[in-house]
């Protein structure tokens, strides 16, 4: 028998009833990067061309600034990009000089090294703290060892980069025609595949695992009066292979989408300016705008986004950082579910993708059924008042939850 313990709390008001709070507003009013690794969440600032990285260990109530290594003293740089790794080390391409800065604060480290290049890198992202890759619009830049050596390999219309678990590398590229193409590799940039995405100005790519990726970004129209902007969101289930546009929003005043991060499988945010910015709960499939209010109609502040451990951030430049709070995220997953049954769950309903009927009981703690039948992939428990539950499908795996 598989089984998968949740424990997690449940809302039964839909978070896009919710306004964003305003819950801490830095000196530095220039925001680049919002990082999170193992519970702690980065804001990774720049004023004057000097690094200031605030940092929250207790969900977002209260940020220190986090001064740099003594030895380093100041950073002076200028970046758009940065990466953190699992064990909370900050990767950040700093100037035109080819310098990557890794920087840790369990303990304090820092340690600076550099690529062969003479133009600044746009995109950075580390598989852990020795393999990453690294790029910028003519240059690939590959590492296994920390970036003492790297890889170099010449490439056109580079916007966003990517290292996946099993290894594959991956990058996007738009030409002059705006042609969005995905480009990976399986045998560390020895040779390499493509797809054609769409036509528009592909800013980001991301994913979620192996297969689930994203590309995000916008395309102008200023044939048009007045002027229109489109974000987009493509999205993958076959590594890259296809992509399907997901989700198109069209606004007559600026726009853009360039940032996108996921808390869990199912979790993401993307952003761009404060009057887009989107969240979805079912892995990417749907997307719905979730303005931040407290910022005027006509003011579009340039908007990263990223997670605490229970809220969605937005770091909005001028205005400082604004949480969603969000119970979903603060879910504690034990064990593991196959692919099979994949699932998401919302609103006191569980959804399970490429599922076909099953017997299913929900059980209180102590063993006795509270309701039981057939689902064919959408399982319902909202009217259920125990907050205790046990949900058993087929016998084939056990879903423990508290409400």
């Amino acid at each position: 028998m598989r089984y998968l313990i949740l424990i997690l709390t449940f809302t039964s008001v839909s978070i896009f009833g919710q306004t964003w709070e305003n819950i801490f507003k830095p000196t530095q009013n220039k925001y680049y990067k919002v990082l999170n690794s193992g519970g702690e969440t980065y804001l990774l600032t720049n004023e004057s061309y000097k690094l200031v990285i605030y940092r929250t260990t207790d969900d977002g109530s209260s940020w220190q600034k986090i001064q740099e290594n003594k030895k380093s003293g100041t950073i002076d740089h200028y970046s758009v990009t940065a990466d953190i790794t699992g064990n909370g080390n900050i990767f950040i391409p700093i100037g035109i000089s080819g310098n990557i800065t890794r920087l840790g604060f369990n303990p304090n480290s820092f340690l600076e090294t550099f690529v062969e290049t003479e133009n600044s890198i746009t995109t950075i992202k580390m598989k852990s703290d020795e393999h990453g890759v690294a790029g910028n619009k003519e240059e690939l830049f590959i590492t296994n060892n920390s970036w003492f050596q790297s890889k170099k390999i010449t490439v056109n219309g580079l916007t966003s980069v990517w290292y996946n678990e099993n290894n594959t590398i991956s990058y996007i590229s738009v030409d002059e025609k705006k042609e969005t193409t995905f480009n990976f590799s399986i045998d560390n940039g020895e040779s390499w595949n493509s797809s054609f995405v769409a036509n528009f100005n592909a800013e980001k790519l991301y994913f979620i695992n192996n297969n689930i990726g994203f590309i995000i970004g916008s395309l102008e129209d200023m044939e048009t009066k007045p002027w229109t902007y489109t974000n987009l969101i493509y999205r993958t289930t076959n590594a890259g292979l296809d992509w399907n546009l997901v989700f198109k929003e069209k606004n007559e005043k600026i726009s853009v989408l360039n940032d996108i991060s996921f808390s869990t499988n199912e979790i993401g945010i993307a952003s761009g300016f404060s009057n887009n910015v989107y969240l979805t709960y079912d892995g990417g499939k749907n997307w719905q705008n979730h303005k931040i209010s407290g910022i005027g109609d006509n003011e579009y502040k340039l908007t990263a986004c990223g997670f605490s451990n229970s809220k969605f951030i937005a770091a909005v430049n001028d205005y400082g950082i604004f949480a969603l709070n969000e119970p979903l995220l603060s879910t504690e997953i034990y064990g593991t579910i196959s692919d099979k049954y994949a699932y998401t769950i919302f609103n006191n309903e569980i959804s399970f993708e490429n599922y076909t009927k099953k017997a299913y009981q929900i059980s209180d703690i102590k063993g006795n059924i509270l309701q039981e039948g057939i689902t064919f992939g959408n399982l319902k428990f909202g009217d259920i008042q125990e907050k205790h539950l046990i949900i058993n499908l087929n016998n084939e795996f056990t879903i423990k939850l508290v409400k």
